[in-house]
Order: C-alpha cells, then sequence, then structure tokens
C-alpha cells in the first residue's frame, strides 16, 4: 500500500541533499575564485577596467557570509599585496586590501580572525607594509584589540616603527 507520508518524507531528505549540495558547490565556487584573484589580477594589471572588475570581485568576496570563503581570503592577501607592490597597484593594495584586512582581524569567526593575523604577521615579516600604512592603521588597532583583551593594562607609551 502507498503511504503519503514516508513518500513526503523521503522527497524531502532528497530535496535536502540536493540542497546541501549546491551549498557546497557554492561555496567551493567562491573559494577557487579567491584562489584565482591573483593569477587573474597578473593577466590584466596594466589595463585599468580590468583591474576595476578584479577589485569588484575582490569586494564581493570581502561582504562573504561564509567564513571559509574570508579564511581563504586572509590565506591569499599576502600574495596579493606582494604582487600589488611588485607592479606599483598601489591603489588597490591601500584602498582595498589593507582595509579588508583590518576589517578581518576583528571578525566574528575566530578562524577568520587568526588567518588575518597570520597574513598580518607575514605582511609586517616581508616588509610588504608601508611604514605609513603600520603607524596610522595597523598600530592603533593593534592597540585597540589589545586594550579590549586587557583593559587595565591600558598605557599612555608612544611606539614607534622603525625602517
Amino acid at each position: 500500500m502507498f503511504n503519503l507520508l514516508e513518500f513526503c518524507v523521503d522527497l524531502l531528505k532528497k530535496c535536502e541533499f540536493v540542497m546541501t549540495a549546491c551549498v557546497l558547490m557554492f561555496m567551493l565556487t567562491w573559494q577557487v575564485v579567491v584562489r584565482n584573484l591573483l593569477e587573474t589580477l597578473r593577466l590584466v594589471y596594466q589595463n585599468k577596467d580590468d583591474v576595476a572588475s578584479v577589485i569588484n570581485v575582490f569586494c564581493s568576496i570581502c561582504e562573504d557570509y561564509d567564513f571559509s570563503v574570508r579564511t581563504e581570503l586572509m590565506v591569499q592577501l599576502p600574495h596579493l599585496v606582494a604582487f600589488c607592490k611588485e607592479v606599483k597597484l598601489n591603489n588597490f593594495l591601500v584602498q582595498y586590501l589593507v582595509p579588508t584586512l583590518i576589517t578581518y582581524l576583528g571578525d566574528d569567526s575566530n578562524t577568520v580572525r587568526k588567518t588575518a593575523h597570520s597574513a598580518l604577521v607575514t605582511l609586517l615579516e616581508q616588509g610588504l607594509l608601508e611604514k605609513e600604512i603600520v603607524t596610522e592603521k595597523v598600530c592603533p588597532l593593534v592597540l585597540h584589540l589589545t586594550d579590549k583583551m586587557h583593559p587595565r593594562r591600558s598605557t599612555n607609551r608612544i611606539y614607534s616603527v622603525d625602517e
């Protein structure tokens, strides 16, 4: 005998599986896009319009709700910064890459924050950030984050960044 309830439950399970597969494919697609940003930028960096298109894709990725996409973006960030410095794409570096890094240092996702911290350390170790960016953007953020963690340890010291 045909059981309508069992049929509906079975159908819902199949639909849930298909929806999960679609979501996974969508997430993987964005991760692949992130991984290909650098290669795309290498191919088009001499054309302003094409660079603008890459920036638009970058901005779309930055707003992704999925922490794994934002994490992958932070993994790729030091490579993007290095290339931008190499070919003098300072606008992309200063207006998009650095602000994204600073934003992600305070991300809700612990994984994204840790990956952003690693990216920052890499950029600092390799000397890929200008002194001005470090003193005006990075140091105040680091002080703010440490004050949030240890409010009683606030200090009035002046820090300098050696060249």
